[in-house]
């Protein structure tokens, strides 16, 4: 599931910016796994802080606020 998660992200990547040249299968799986780690540290982040706030569920705002803080780092 999680290499079918990080291509989907690849292609929406792809779809959105044109490129000249197909990526070679390892550079596609570079990329995916990248996308993939930065969902993962997103997720988390936004876990992390909903438990500072006291809730036991992720919210928007949650996801807000950890995107804000990735793109800071």
């Amino acid at each position: 599931m999680g290499f079918d998660l990080g291509q989907y992200l690849l292609d929406q990547w792809r779809k959105r910016y044109e490129f000249v040249e197909e990526p070679s299968e390892s550079e596609r799986l570079i990329l995916s796994s990248g996308f993939q780690e930065m969902l993962r540290k997103l997720l988390v982040e936004a876990q992390s802080n909903a438990h500072r706030d006291g809730f036991n569920e992720v919210r928007p705002a949650h996801l807000e606020a950890a995107l804000d803080e990735l793109l800071d780092a």
